[in-house]
């Protein structure tokens, strides 16, 4: 299953945009404010104003051990074998490392991440974007053992931050992708084991 939800986003979604441009507005005319923008002002937007999410989602059931299928989303060179969008993945999947994703979605393009949390068999997140949580995509892969020998694979990517609305338009439909990561991953798990 693939989703994409957008929470608490009104109109073009674009307002913290607007926290910078109301800043920006005043200079054109000759005006300088008291102080420059700092992004805690968005704190004064409401919540459910401030903050829009995508998100991209995608499981499968596979009948492996939650080990095995561990050792296949921690091996880094072997992730073009099973997952056609992935060129190459350069580094360690390791906890506190960074790692760099070539995608065929965007070939030319690395997208560096660092692995946040690692907890073997269940869960790692990796977590990557701009500085100043200007965008930022966090991805988390779980896994949680079934009867029989199934194990649920369940992975989760979201993206925030104030520029999401600009950068959104020019990212390519994900869903494709999560679904072909899930179907690979455990068509690679099934033949292992």
């Amino acid at each position: 299953m693939v989703t994409q939800g957008v929470e608490g986003v009104s109109g073009e979604g674009v307002e913290a945009d607007l926290v910078i441009v109301a800043y920006l507005l005043p200079l054109q005319n000759g005006y300088l404010p008291d102080r420059p923008p700092r992004w805690s002002d968005l704190d004064r937007l409401p919540l459910d104003r401030r903050r829009s999410v995508k998100e991209y989602e995608a499981s499968a059931m596979i009948e492996a051990d939650p080990f095995a299928i561990w050792a296949i989303l921690t091996d880094a060179s072997g992730y073009s074998h099973w997952d056609s969008g992935v060129e190459r993945i350069e580094g360690t999947v390791a906890p506190g490392e960074k790692i760099k994703l070539h995608s065929e979605a965007n070939p030319g393009r690395a997208f560096p991440v660092r692995v946040t949390e690692f907890a073997p068999p269940e869960r790692m997140t990796w977590k990557g974007g701009m500085p100043l949580g200007l965008f930022k995509g966090v991805r988390t892969f779980s896994l949680s053992p079934q009867e029989a020998g199934v194990t649920r694979f369940y992975m989760r990517e979201e993206y925030t931050g104030p520029l999401l609305p600009l950068i959104w338009r020019s990212m390519p439909d994900l869903g494709p992708s999560f679904e072909q990561f899930a179907s690979g991953l455990k068509a690679r798990a099934q033949r292992t084991r």
